[in-house]
Protein backbone atom coordinates (compact mmCIF):
# COMPACT_ATOMS: atom_id res chain seq x y z
CA UNK A 1 0.00 0.00 0.00
CA UNK A 2 1.32 3.41 -0.93
CA UNK A 3 1.08 6.18 1.63
CA UNK A 4 2.34 9.70 1.96
CA UNK A 5 4.91 10.37 4.63
CA UNK A 6 3.04 13.22 6.30
CA UNK A 7 -0.68 13.24 7.12
CA UNK A 8 -2.88 15.99 5.75
CA UNK A 9 -4.42 18.58 8.02
CA UNK A 10 -7.33 17.14 9.95
CA UNK A 11 -6.32 13.49 9.55
CA UNK A 12 -4.61 13.16 12.92
CA UNK A 13 -7.69 11.67 14.60
CA UNK A 14 -7.50 8.59 12.37
CA UNK A 15 -6.92 5.32 14.21
CA UNK A 16 -3.48 3.80 14.32
CA UNK A 17 -2.80 0.95 11.92
CA UNK A 18 -3.50 -2.46 13.42
CA UNK A 19 -0.86 -5.07 12.53
CA UNK A 20 -1.18 -8.33 14.44
CA UNK A 21 -4.09 -10.67 15.20
CA UNK A 22 -6.61 -9.73 17.90
CA UNK A 23 -5.60 -10.86 21.39
CA UNK A 24 -9.00 -12.48 21.85
CA UNK A 25 -8.64 -14.57 18.66
CA UNK A 26 -8.59 -17.96 20.39
CA UNK A 27 -11.66 -17.08 22.44
CA UNK A 28 -13.56 -15.82 19.39
CA UNK A 29 -12.80 -18.99 17.43
CA UNK A 30 -14.53 -21.12 20.06
CA UNK A 31 -17.90 -19.67 19.00
CA UNK A 32 -18.98 -20.97 15.53
CA UNK A 33 -21.07 -17.83 15.07
CA UNK A 34 -17.83 -15.83 14.80
CA UNK A 35 -16.33 -18.05 12.11
CA UNK A 36 -16.96 -17.72 8.37
CA UNK A 37 -14.78 -20.21 6.49
CA UNK A 38 -11.23 -19.25 7.57
CA UNK A 39 -12.26 -15.76 8.70
CA UNK A 40 -12.97 -14.74 12.30
CA UNK A 41 -15.48 -11.94 12.83
CA UNK A 42 -14.06 -9.50 15.39
CA UNK A 43 -15.93 -6.19 15.32
CA UNK A 44 -18.94 -4.63 13.55
CA UNK A 45 -17.76 -1.64 11.52
CA UNK A 46 -21.15 -0.55 10.26
CA UNK A 47 -24.73 -1.43 9.39
CA UNK A 48 -26.93 -0.35 6.51
CA UNK A 49 -29.78 -1.36 4.27
CA UNK A 50 -27.58 -3.92 2.51
CA UNK A 51 -26.37 -5.67 5.65
CA UNK A 52 -23.38 -5.50 8.01
CA UNK A 53 -19.67 -4.86 7.67
CA UNK A 54 -17.30 -6.72 9.99
CA UNK A 55 -13.66 -6.22 10.74
CA UNK A 56 -12.33 -9.78 10.49
CA UNK A 57 -9.11 -11.74 10.81
CA UNK A 58 -7.96 -13.97 7.94
CA UNK A 59 -6.41 -16.98 9.67
CA UNK A 60 -4.85 -18.30 6.45
CA UNK A 61 -2.99 -15.22 5.28
CA UNK A 62 -2.72 -13.66 8.76
CA UNK A 63 -4.17 -10.27 7.87
CA UNK A 64 -7.13 -8.04 8.60
CA UNK A 65 -9.99 -7.92 6.11
CA UNK A 66 -13.43 -6.34 5.94
CA UNK A 67 -16.37 -8.67 5.32
CA UNK A 68 -19.62 -7.21 4.06
CA UNK A 69 -22.72 -9.39 4.41
CA UNK A 70 -25.36 -8.58 1.81
CA UNK A 71 -29.10 -9.00 1.87
CA UNK A 72 -29.87 -10.83 -1.38
CA UNK A 73 -33.40 -12.17 -1.57
CA UNK A 74 -33.64 -14.02 -4.89
CA UNK A 75 -31.63 -15.94 -7.44
CA UNK A 76 -31.39 -13.00 -9.85
CA UNK A 77 -29.91 -10.82 -7.10
CA UNK A 78 -27.34 -13.49 -6.28
CA UNK A 79 -26.29 -13.86 -9.93
CA UNK A 80 -26.06 -10.10 -10.35
CA UNK A 81 -24.01 -9.85 -7.16
CA UNK A 82 -21.57 -12.51 -8.33
CA UNK A 83 -21.23 -10.89 -11.76
CA UNK A 84 -20.55 -7.45 -10.31
CA UNK A 85 -18.14 -8.83 -7.69
CA UNK A 86 -16.08 -10.63 -10.35
CA UNK A 87 -15.92 -7.46 -12.41
CA UNK A 88 -14.90 -5.31 -9.46
CA UNK A 89 -12.27 -7.85 -8.38
CA UNK A 90 -10.36 -7.11 -11.60
CA UNK A 91 -9.57 -3.61 -10.39
CA UNK A 92 -5.99 -3.03 -9.26
CA UNK A 93 -5.01 0.48 -8.27
CA UNK A 94 -3.20 1.97 -5.27
CA UNK A 95 -6.29 4.03 -4.41
CA UNK A 96 -8.90 1.26 -4.76
CA UNK A 97 -9.65 -1.07 -1.86
CA UNK A 98 -9.18 -4.56 -3.28
CA UNK A 99 -11.88 -7.23 -3.35
CA UNK A 100 -10.40 -10.57 -2.29
CA UNK A 101 -13.31 -12.97 -2.71
CA UNK A 102 -17.04 -13.52 -2.32
CA UNK A 103 -19.08 -16.45 -1.11
CA UNK A 104 -22.04 -17.72 0.87
CA UNK A 105 -22.14 -18.89 4.49
CA UNK A 106 -25.24 -20.29 6.14
CA UNK A 107 -27.52 -18.52 3.68
CA UNK A 108 -25.71 -15.16 3.90
CA UNK A 109 -23.78 -13.86 0.92
CA UNK A 110 -20.64 -11.95 1.71
CA UNK A 111 -17.83 -10.02 0.11
CA UNK A 112 -14.27 -10.03 1.50
CA UNK A 113 -12.42 -6.76 0.96
CA UNK A 114 -9.12 -5.16 1.86
CA UNK A 115 -9.34 -3.68 5.35
CA UNK A 116 -8.54 0.03 5.36
CA UNK A 117 -7.63 1.38 8.78
CA UNK A 118 -8.90 4.93 8.42
CA UNK A 119 -11.87 7.26 8.31
CA UNK A 120 -14.46 8.19 5.73
CA UNK A 121 -13.61 11.52 4.11
CA UNK A 122 -16.73 13.06 5.61
CA UNK A 123 -15.39 12.41 9.12
CA UNK A 124 -11.71 13.22 8.52
CA UNK A 125 -12.16 17.02 8.72
CA UNK A 126 -9.62 17.66 5.96
CA UNK A 127 -8.41 21.13 5.10
CA UNK A 128 -9.17 22.33 1.58
CA UNK A 129 -5.96 21.37 -0.22
CA UNK A 130 -5.73 17.85 1.29
CA UNK A 131 -9.39 17.35 0.39
CA UNK A 132 -8.73 18.37 -3.21
CA UNK A 133 -5.68 16.08 -3.31
CA UNK A 134 -7.73 13.14 -2.05
CA UNK A 135 -10.50 13.67 -4.62
CA UNK A 136 -7.92 14.02 -7.42
CA UNK A 137 -6.34 10.67 -6.47
CA UNK A 138 -9.75 9.01 -6.26
CA UNK A 139 -10.60 10.40 -9.71
CA UNK A 140 -7.45 8.79 -11.12
CA UNK A 141 -8.48 5.49 -9.58
CA UNK A 142 -11.98 5.80 -11.02
CA UNK A 143 -10.57 6.36 -14.49
CA UNK A 144 -8.85 2.98 -14.31
CA UNK A 145 -12.14 1.38 -13.30
CA UNK A 146 -14.04 3.18 -16.05
CA UNK A 147 -11.55 1.97 -18.65
CA UNK A 148 -12.43 -1.58 -17.57
CA UNK A 149 -16.15 -0.85 -17.84
CA UNK A 150 -16.81 -0.58 -14.09
CA UNK A 151 -18.96 2.31 -12.86
CA UNK A 152 -19.15 2.82 -9.10
CA UNK A 153 -22.64 4.43 -8.95
CA UNK A 154 -22.58 5.15 -5.22
CA UNK A 155 -19.76 7.59 -4.54
CA UNK A 156 -20.11 9.67 -1.39
CA UNK A 157 -17.88 10.77 1.51
CA UNK A 158 -18.51 7.53 3.41
CA UNK A 159 -17.33 5.43 0.45
CA UNK A 160 -14.01 7.27 0.22
CA UNK A 161 -11.63 6.55 3.09
CA UNK A 162 -8.31 8.05 4.11
CA UNK A 163 -5.52 6.47 6.17
CA UNK A 164 -3.63 8.18 8.98
CA UNK A 165 -0.85 8.97 6.50
CA UNK A 166 -3.30 10.69 4.15
CA UNK A 167 -3.70 8.00 1.47
CA UNK A 168 -7.28 7.89 0.07
CA UNK A 169 -9.15 4.78 -1.04
CA UNK A 170 -12.30 4.26 -3.11
CA UNK A 171 -14.43 1.64 -1.36
CA UNK A 172 -17.35 -0.62 -2.29
CA UNK A 173 -16.79 -1.03 -6.03
CA UNK A 174 -19.37 -3.29 -7.63
CA UNK A 175 -21.87 -3.13 -4.79
CA UNK A 176 -24.05 -0.18 -5.76
CA UNK A 177 -25.59 -1.72 -8.86
CA UNK A 178 -25.96 -5.08 -7.16
CA UNK A 179 -28.18 -3.83 -4.36
CA UNK A 180 -30.35 -1.30 -6.16
CA UNK A 181 -33.86 -1.98 -7.44
CA UNK A 182 -33.90 -0.44 -10.83
CA UNK A 183 -35.86 2.85 -10.73
CA UNK A 184 -38.12 2.39 -7.73
CA UNK A 185 -38.34 5.37 -5.39
CA UNK A 186 -40.09 3.38 -2.70
CA UNK A 187 -36.94 1.66 -1.44
CA UNK A 188 -34.85 2.93 1.43
CA UNK A 189 -32.15 5.51 0.91
CA UNK A 190 -29.43 2.98 1.76
CA UNK A 191 -30.55 0.57 -0.94
CA UNK A 192 -31.06 3.20 -3.63
CA UNK A 193 -27.89 5.01 -2.79
CA UNK A 194 -27.37 8.32 -1.02
CA UNK A 195 -29.77 10.77 -2.74
CA UNK A 196 -27.75 13.92 -1.96
CA UNK A 197 -24.79 12.61 -3.97
CA UNK A 198 -26.69 10.96 -6.83
CA UNK A 199 -26.49 12.30 -10.35
CA UNK A 200 -29.71 13.64 -11.92
CA UNK A 201 -29.87 10.65 -14.28
CA UNK A 202 -29.74 8.29 -11.31
CA UNK A 203 -32.40 10.30 -9.50
CA UNK A 204 -34.63 9.98 -12.58
CA UNK A 205 -34.16 6.21 -12.61
CA UNK A 206 -32.17 6.04 -15.83
CA UNK A 207 -30.16 3.13 -14.48
CA UNK A 208 -29.38 1.48 -17.82
CA UNK A 209 -27.83 4.63 -19.29
CA UNK A 210 -25.34 5.41 -16.53
CA UNK A 211 -21.75 6.00 -17.59
CA UNK A 212 -18.49 7.40 -16.23
CA UNK A 213 -19.97 10.91 -16.03
CA UNK A 214 -22.31 9.66 -13.31
CA UNK A 215 -19.30 9.01 -11.09
CA UNK A 216 -17.84 12.40 -12.09
CA UNK A 217 -20.99 14.08 -10.76
CA UNK A 218 -20.94 12.16 -7.47
CA UNK A 219 -17.25 12.88 -6.99
CA UNK A 220 -17.97 16.58 -7.55
CA UNK A 221 -20.83 16.39 -5.05
CA UNK A 222 -18.48 14.75 -2.54
CA UNK A 223 -15.92 17.53 -2.97
CA UNK A 224 -18.78 20.03 -2.55
CA UNK A 225 -19.58 18.51 0.85
CA UNK A 226 -15.91 18.47 1.88
CA UNK A 227 -15.27 22.15 1.10
CA UNK A 228 -18.63 23.55 2.29
CA UNK A 229 -19.33 21.25 5.21
CA UNK A 230 -22.85 20.39 3.99
CA UNK A 231 -24.52 18.11 1.47
CA UNK A 232 -25.39 19.57 -1.95
CA UNK A 233 -29.11 18.87 -1.54
CA UNK A 234 -31.11 18.27 1.63
CA UNK A 235 -34.74 17.49 2.43
CA UNK A 236 -37.05 15.74 4.85
CA UNK A 237 -37.68 12.74 2.59
CA UNK A 238 -35.81 10.81 -0.08
CA UNK A 239 -38.26 11.89 -2.76
CA UNK A 240 -37.90 15.56 -1.81
CA UNK A 241 -34.12 15.33 -2.18
CA UNK A 242 -34.37 13.51 -5.50
CA UNK A 243 -36.69 16.17 -6.90
CA UNK A 244 -34.15 18.84 -5.95
CA UNK A 245 -31.30 16.86 -7.53
CA UNK A 246 -33.20 16.76 -10.82
CA UNK A 247 -34.69 20.27 -10.89
CA UNK A 248 -32.76 22.67 -8.67
CA UNK A 249 -29.34 24.24 -9.15
CA UNK A 250 -26.95 23.60 -6.29
CA UNK A 251 -26.06 26.60 -4.14
CA UNK A 252 -22.55 27.73 -5.24
CA UNK A 253 -19.95 26.75 -2.63
CA UNK A 254 -18.73 30.31 -2.04
CA UNK A 255 -22.21 31.41 -1.03
CA UNK A 256 -21.91 28.95 1.85
CA UNK A 257 -18.19 29.48 2.56
CA UNK A 258 -16.74 32.62 0.95
CA UNK A 259 -13.18 31.39 1.60
CA UNK A 260 -13.57 28.59 -0.97
CA UNK A 261 -11.25 29.51 -3.89
CA UNK A 262 -12.99 30.48 -7.13
CA UNK A 263 -11.21 27.78 -9.20
CA UNK A 264 -12.37 25.05 -6.79
CA UNK A 265 -15.94 26.33 -7.02
CA UNK A 266 -15.70 26.30 -10.82
CA UNK A 267 -14.42 22.71 -10.85
CA UNK A 268 -17.16 21.53 -8.47
CA UNK A 269 -19.95 23.18 -10.45
CA UNK A 270 -18.66 21.79 -13.75
CA UNK A 271 -18.49 18.28 -12.31
CA UNK A 272 -22.07 18.69 -10.97
CA UNK A 273 -23.67 19.95 -14.17
CA UNK A 274 -27.22 18.62 -14.57
CA UNK A 275 -26.58 17.74 -18.21
CA UNK A 276 -23.94 15.06 -18.62
CA UNK A 277 -22.47 16.61 -21.74
CA UNK A 278 -21.53 19.72 -19.76
CA UNK A 279 -19.60 17.81 -17.13
CA UNK A 280 -16.01 16.66 -17.36
CA UNK A 281 -16.10 13.85 -19.92
CA UNK A 282 -13.87 11.59 -17.83
CA UNK A 283 -12.64 11.21 -14.29
CA UNK A 284 -9.13 11.92 -15.60
CA UNK A 285 -10.31 15.29 -16.93
CA UNK A 286 -11.66 16.14 -13.47
CA UNK A 287 -8.36 15.08 -11.88
CA UNK A 288 -6.45 17.20 -14.40
CA UNK A 289 -8.30 20.35 -13.36
CA UNK A 290 -7.91 19.62 -9.64
CA UNK A 291 -4.19 19.09 -10.13
CA UNK A 292 -3.96 22.38 -12.04
CA UNK A 293 -5.39 24.10 -8.99
CA UNK A 294 -2.95 22.30 -6.69
CA UNK A 295 -0.10 23.37 -8.98
CA UNK A 296 -1.24 27.01 -8.92
CA UNK A 297 -2.15 26.87 -12.62
CA UNK A 298 -5.36 28.08 -14.26
CA UNK A 299 -8.18 25.53 -14.27
CA UNK A 300 -10.15 24.92 -17.45
CA UNK A 301 -13.53 25.05 -15.71
CA UNK A 302 -15.35 28.36 -15.91
CA UNK A 303 -18.20 29.59 -13.75
CA UNK A 304 -21.47 29.75 -15.73
CA UNK A 305 -22.62 33.22 -16.77
CA UNK A 306 -25.95 34.66 -15.70
CA UNK A 307 -27.27 34.22 -19.25
CA UNK A 308 -26.33 30.55 -19.35
CA UNK A 309 -27.96 29.94 -15.98
CA UNK A 310 -31.20 31.51 -17.20
CA UNK A 311 -31.11 29.46 -20.40
CA UNK A 312 -30.58 26.23 -18.50
CA UNK A 313 -33.47 26.90 -16.15
CA UNK A 314 -35.76 27.72 -19.04
CA UNK A 315 -34.65 24.60 -20.83
CA UNK A 316 -35.46 22.42 -17.83
CA UNK A 317 -38.94 24.01 -17.78
CA UNK A 318 -39.32 23.16 -21.47
CA UNK A 319 -39.95 26.70 -22.69
CA UNK A 320 -39.72 26.29 -26.51
CA UNK A 321 -38.03 29.62 -27.24
CA UNK A 322 -35.46 29.15 -24.52
CA UNK A 323 -34.82 25.57 -25.66
CA UNK A 324 -34.21 26.73 -29.21
CA UNK A 325 -31.84 29.43 -28.00
CA UNK A 326 -29.95 26.97 -25.81
CA UNK A 327 -29.51 24.55 -28.71
CA UNK A 328 -28.32 27.35 -30.96
CA UNK A 329 -25.89 28.53 -28.29
CA UNK A 330 -24.58 24.99 -27.83
CA UNK A 331 -24.09 24.64 -31.57
CA UNK A 332 -22.13 27.89 -31.77
CA UNK A 333 -19.97 26.90 -28.80
CA UNK A 334 -19.40 23.49 -30.38
CA UNK A 335 -18.30 25.03 -33.68
CA UNK A 336 -15.91 27.40 -31.93
CA UNK A 337 -14.50 24.62 -29.78
CA UNK A 338 -14.06 22.32 -32.80
CA UNK A 339 -12.29 25.00 -34.79
CA UNK A 340 -9.74 25.36 -31.99
CA UNK A 341 -8.87 21.68 -31.81
CA UNK A 342 -5.40 20.56 -32.81
CA UNK A 343 -6.09 16.83 -32.92
CA UNK A 344 -4.11 15.49 -35.84
CA UNK A 345 -5.13 11.87 -35.31
CA UNK A 346 -1.91 11.07 -33.44
CA UNK A 347 -3.70 10.72 -30.12
CA UNK A 348 -6.17 8.21 -31.62
CA UNK A 349 -3.27 6.07 -32.82
CA UNK A 350 -1.70 6.24 -29.37
CA UNK A 351 -4.96 5.24 -27.69
CA UNK A 352 -5.30 2.21 -29.95
CA UNK A 353 -1.71 1.09 -29.47
CA UNK A 354 -1.60 1.63 -25.71
CA UNK A 355 -4.33 -0.91 -24.99
CA UNK A 356 -1.94 -3.78 -25.59
CA UNK A 357 0.66 -2.14 -23.33
CA UNK A 358 -1.60 -1.81 -20.29
CA UNK A 359 -0.03 -3.49 -17.27
CA UNK A 360 -2.93 -5.89 -16.72
CA UNK A 361 -3.34 -6.71 -20.42
CA UNK A 362 0.27 -6.94 -21.59
CA UNK A 363 1.33 -10.24 -23.13
CA UNK A 364 5.09 -10.91 -23.15
CA UNK A 365 6.45 -11.71 -26.57
CA UNK A 366 4.89 -8.83 -28.48
CA UNK A 367 8.33 -7.64 -29.56
CA UNK A 368 7.14 -5.08 -32.08
CA UNK A 369 4.86 -3.16 -29.69
CA UNK A 370 7.52 -1.35 -27.58
CA UNK A 371 9.38 -0.20 -30.69
CA UNK A 372 6.19 1.09 -32.33
CA UNK A 373 5.19 2.95 -29.17
CA UNK A 374 8.66 4.44 -28.82
CA UNK A 375 8.42 5.63 -32.41
CA UNK A 376 5.06 7.24 -31.67
CA UNK A 377 6.41 9.00 -28.60
CA UNK A 378 9.20 10.64 -30.55
CA UNK A 379 6.54 13.25 -31.25
CA UNK A 380 5.92 13.78 -27.53
CA UNK A 381 7.86 17.08 -27.23
CA UNK A 382 5.69 18.66 -29.93
CA UNK A 383 2.30 17.50 -28.65
CA UNK A 384 -0.34 19.92 -27.45
CA UNK A 385 -0.56 20.39 -23.69
CA UNK A 386 -3.73 18.29 -23.48
CA UNK A 387 -2.29 15.41 -25.52
CA UNK A 388 0.99 15.40 -23.59
CA UNK A 389 -0.91 15.37 -20.31
CA UNK A 390 -3.05 12.44 -21.42
CA UNK A 391 0.02 10.43 -22.42
CA UNK A 392 1.88 11.17 -19.18
CA UNK A 393 -1.18 10.47 -17.02
CA UNK A 394 -1.79 7.15 -18.74
CA UNK A 395 1.80 6.00 -18.21
CA UNK A 396 1.72 7.21 -14.61
CA UNK A 397 -1.48 5.25 -13.91
CA UNK A 398 -0.05 2.05 -15.38
CA UNK A 399 3.17 2.39 -13.39
CA UNK A 400 1.18 2.96 -10.19
CA UNK A 401 -0.68 -0.31 -10.78
CA UNK A 402 2.63 -2.12 -11.32
CA UNK A 403 4.10 -0.49 -8.21
CA UNK A 404 1.30 -1.84 -6.05
CA UNK A 405 2.35 -5.39 -7.03
CA UNK A 406 6.01 -4.55 -6.54
CA UNK A 407 5.35 -3.23 -3.03
CA UNK A 408 3.01 -6.07 -2.08
CA UNK A 409 5.21 -9.04 -3.05
CA UNK A 410 8.01 -8.55 -0.49
CA UNK A 411 5.50 -8.59 2.36
CA UNK A 412 3.83 -11.83 1.28
CA UNK A 413 4.88 -15.04 3.08
CA UNK A 414 7.72 -16.80 1.25
CA UNK A 415 5.51 -19.88 1.00
CA UNK A 416 3.33 -17.91 -1.45
CA UNK A 417 6.18 -16.75 -3.68
CA UNK A 418 6.07 -19.78 -6.02
CA UNK A 419 2.46 -18.86 -6.82
CA UNK A 420 3.53 -15.30 -7.62
CA UNK A 421 6.10 -16.28 -10.24
CA UNK A 422 3.76 -16.09 -13.22
CA UNK A 423 2.68 -12.57 -12.31
CA UNK A 424 6.26 -11.56 -11.55
CA UNK A 425 7.44 -12.86 -14.90
CA UNK A 426 4.80 -10.83 -16.72
CA UNK A 427 5.62 -7.77 -14.59
CA UNK A 428 9.32 -8.04 -15.47
CA UNK A 429 8.50 -8.32 -19.16
CA UNK A 430 6.15 -5.34 -18.92
CA UNK A 431 8.82 -3.24 -17.18
CA UNK A 432 11.29 -4.10 -19.95
CA UNK A 433 8.73 -3.18 -22.60
CA UNK A 434 7.76 0.07 -20.86
CA UNK A 435 11.43 1.01 -20.44
CA UNK A 436 11.95 0.53 -24.17
CA UNK A 437 8.94 2.69 -24.90
CA UNK A 438 10.19 5.51 -22.68
CA UNK A 439 13.82 5.30 -23.82
CA UNK A 440 15.06 8.66 -25.02
CA UNK A 441 11.75 10.44 -24.36
CA UNK A 442 12.03 13.51 -22.17
CA UNK A 443 9.54 15.99 -20.76
CA UNK A 444 7.02 14.75 -18.22
CA UNK A 445 7.80 11.14 -19.16
CA UNK A 446 11.46 11.27 -18.07
CA UNK A 447 10.78 10.86 -14.30
CA UNK A 448 8.65 7.77 -14.92
CA UNK A 449 11.38 5.47 -16.27
CA UNK A 450 13.35 5.13 -12.98
CA UNK A 451 10.19 4.00 -11.18
CA UNK A 452 10.17 0.88 -13.32
CA UNK A 453 13.49 -0.23 -11.83
CA UNK A 454 12.02 -0.84 -8.37
CA UNK A 455 9.12 -2.87 -9.78
CA UNK A 456 11.50 -4.96 -11.89
CA UNK A 457 13.77 -5.54 -8.88
CA UNK A 458 10.81 -6.86 -6.85
CA UNK A 459 9.80 -9.14 -9.71
CA UNK A 460 13.38 -10.44 -10.00
CA UNK A 461 13.43 -11.29 -6.29
CA UNK A 462 10.29 -13.38 -6.66
CA UNK A 463 11.55 -15.12 -9.79
CA UNK A 464 14.94 -15.88 -8.22
CA UNK A 465 13.30 -17.50 -5.23
CA UNK A 466 13.62 -21.30 -5.45
CA UNK A 467 12.28 -22.22 -2.04
CA UNK A 468 13.80 -22.77 1.38
CA UNK A 469 15.52 -25.60 3.20
CA UNK A 470 16.66 -26.34 6.76
CA UNK A 471 20.25 -27.22 7.60
CA UNK A 472 21.31 -29.17 10.69
CA UNK A 473 24.98 -29.40 11.69
CA UNK A 474 25.69 -32.37 13.92
CA UNK A 475 29.35 -33.34 13.57
CA UNK A 476 31.66 -34.87 16.14
CA UNK A 477 33.36 -33.51 18.05
CA UNK A 478 31.27 -30.35 18.38
CA UNK A 479 32.69 -27.60 16.19
CA UNK A 480 32.16 -23.95 15.33
CA UNK A 481 30.78 -22.63 12.04
CA UNK A 482 33.70 -20.48 10.97
CA UNK A 483 31.84 -19.12 7.94
CA UNK A 484 28.70 -19.73 5.92
CA UNK A 485 28.70 -18.41 2.37
CA UNK A 486 25.78 -18.06 -0.03
CA UNK A 487 26.78 -17.57 -3.66
CA UNK A 488 30.20 -16.47 -2.44
CA UNK A 489 28.86 -13.92 0.08
CA UNK A 490 29.08 -14.37 3.86
CA UNK A 491 25.81 -15.02 5.67
CA UNK A 492 25.57 -13.48 9.18
CA UNK A 493 24.79 -15.99 11.93
CA UNK A 494 23.45 -15.42 15.43
CA UNK A 495 24.81 -18.71 16.71
CA UNK A 496 27.87 -20.54 15.41
CA UNK A 497 28.35 -23.35 17.94
CA UNK A 498 27.24 -26.86 16.86
CA UNK A 499 25.01 -28.77 17.15
CA UNK A 500 23.13 -26.10 15.20
CA UNK A 501 19.93 -25.74 13.18
CA UNK A 502 19.68 -23.07 10.49
CA UNK A 503 16.08 -22.42 9.41
CA UNK A 504 14.66 -20.75 6.31
CA UNK A 505 17.74 -20.77 4.11
CA UNK A 506 16.86 -19.78 0.54
CA UNK A 507 17.95 -22.37 -1.98
CA UNK A 508 21.24 -21.31 -3.56
CA UNK A 509 24.88 -22.42 -3.72
CA UNK A 510 26.24 -22.66 -0.17
CA UNK A 511 29.62 -23.43 1.39
CA UNK A 512 30.07 -23.98 5.10
CA UNK A 513 33.42 -24.09 6.91
CA UNK A 514 33.64 -25.93 10.23
CA UNK A 515 36.52 -25.41 12.64
CA UNK A 516 37.74 -27.03 15.83
CA UNK A 517 40.58 -25.76 18.07
CA UNK A 518 42.65 -28.92 17.75
CA UNK A 519 41.64 -30.08 14.26
CA UNK A 520 41.92 -28.87 10.70
CA UNK A 521 39.02 -26.91 9.24
CA UNK A 522 36.58 -28.74 6.98
CA UNK A 523 34.61 -27.15 4.13
CA UNK A 524 31.32 -28.62 2.91
CA UNK A 525 29.59 -27.55 -0.32
CA UNK A 526 25.83 -27.55 -0.83
CA UNK A 527 25.12 -26.79 -4.51
CA UNK A 528 21.65 -25.46 -5.31
CA UNK A 529 21.14 -28.23 -7.85
CA UNK A 530 21.08 -30.78 -5.03
CA UNK A 531 18.72 -28.87 -2.69
CA UNK A 532 14.94 -29.26 -2.66
CA UNK A 533 12.29 -26.91 -1.30
CA UNK A 534 11.05 -27.78 2.20
CA UNK A 535 13.74 -30.43 2.85
CA UNK A 536 15.92 -30.74 5.96
CA UNK A 537 19.58 -31.56 5.31
CA UNK A 538 22.05 -32.73 7.99
CA UNK A 539 25.82 -32.41 7.97
CA UNK A 540 27.19 -35.41 9.88
CA UNK A 541 30.57 -37.13 10.32
CA UNK A 542 33.70 -37.20 12.41
CA UNK A 543 36.05 -34.28 11.94
CA UNK A 544 38.90 -36.51 13.09
CA UNK A 545 38.43 -38.84 10.11
CA UNK A 546 39.27 -37.38 6.74
CA UNK A 547 36.46 -37.64 4.21
CA UNK A 548 33.80 -38.78 6.71
CA UNK A 549 31.86 -35.49 6.81
CA UNK A 550 28.90 -35.59 4.42
CA UNK A 551 25.44 -34.13 3.79
CA UNK A 552 22.36 -36.29 4.23
CA UNK A 553 18.74 -35.31 3.34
Amino acid sequence: MQEKSTPPSGASQTKKRVEGPPPQLAQLQKDPANCVQHYVLVEVLGRGGMGQVWKSWDTKLQRWVAIKFLTLENEDSVKRFEREARLAARLHHPNIAAIHEFGEHKGRHYLVMEFIDGLGLGKAALALRPAVEAIAKCARALEVAHQLGVIHRDLKPDNLMITPAGWPYVMDFGLAKTVETEASLSVSGDVLGTPSFMSPEQAKGEIDSLDARTDVYSLGATLYALVTGQKPFMGKTTVEILVKVVNQDVVPPRKIKPEVPGPVEAVVLKAMEKERDRRYPTADALADDLERFLGNADVEARLPSLTSLIVRRLKRNLVPAALGFALLLAAVIGIVAWSGRSDSGWIDTFRNERQALEYEAYKPGNAGLPARMNGLLQKFPSLSAGEAREVADWFRAQIEIAEKDGKTWPGRPRSEWPMLKEGASRARAWCDAASTVLQGIGGDLAPLAPRLVAVRRAAEAVLAYRGEFKLRVAVAPFATVKELKRAGQSVPLKDRQTPLVLDELEIDDYEIELSHPSLASVKVSLPASKLADGTTYTIVGDLRKEGSVQVRP
